[in-house]
Order: structure tokens, then C-alpha cells, then sequence
């Protein structure tokens, strides 16, 4: 696995591609550095902006968004889903997200944390 990501990564520093940045947020993203994945996607949302590839920038600003959740910063993050959306105004993953987010902020008023269950947070999330 680990080879796996070297070569992903360097191929990465080479190829300035916005899928491969994107993809390669997830995968910092999964190996709990969001900061750096959020770089990522920045920079796929660069990339996407100088080529004028909307699909592109409404992935990147998507991506963005996924990191400032597991930031745990959801007011950002919505606001990086709405502007996905401007580009993709039906995109099921930012609609999806924004519910995901919402049930979250639902989940920490609760005090006893019964009113969300967890089945129902990760249905939200696919």
C-alpha cells in the first residue's frame, strides 16, 4: 500500500492533472491529513479555473467541502457545496453532503445523541 501511494504521489508532483489532485485529497484525506487534502483540491480548483472546466471546478470545490467537514468545519463546507452547485445545480454527492452536514449540527444539539442514529448519518453520506 504504501508503494501504492509513493507512486500515486509521484506521479501526482509530475502530472498536473485536476482528477489526479482530487484523487489524491482522498487519499490524504483517509490518512488523516484533511489539511493537506484540502491543498490538493485547491489546487485541482486552480487548474480547473485556468482551463475553464466547470465539471472540474465544481469536483474540486466538492472535495474542498469533504475536507472541511473532517476539519470540522461545516459552515465552510457548506458554503464549498452551494458554490459546487453553481456549476452542477443537480449534483446529487454536494445535495447529499449538505443533508450529511445538517444532520450533523442536528446530532450535536442533541445532548443525549439519540434524535440522529449513526445508520441514518452514513446513509446521508454515500
Amino acid at each position: 500500500m504504501v508503494r501504492v501511494i509513493e507512486l500515486f504521489g509521484a506521479k501526482k508532483l509530475y502530472a498536473p492533472d485536476t482528477y489526479q489532485y482530487n484523487e489524491w485529497r482522498y487519499v490524504l484525506n483517509r490518512l488523516g491529513k484533511p489539511h493537506e487534502g484540502f491543498d490538493s483540491h485547491k489546487r485541482a480548483f486552480e487548474i480547473g479555473v485556468a482551463h475553464n472546466r466547470k465539471t472540474e471546478l465544481a469536483r474540486s470545490l466538492r472535495g474542498m467541502g469533504s475536507s472541511m467537514i473532517d476539519l470540522v468545519r461545516q459552515e465552510e463546507a457548506i458554503l464549498l457545496f452551494k458554490k459546487s452547485l453553481g456549476f452542477e445545480p443537480r449534483n446529487k454527492t454536494a445535495l447529499n453532503e449538505l443533508k450529511f452536514i445538517e444532520m450533523l449540527k442536528v446530532r450535536h444539539k442533541d445532548q443525549a445523541g439519540d434524535t440522529v442514529s449513526q445508520d441514518k448519518l452514513a446513509a446521508c453520506r454515500t
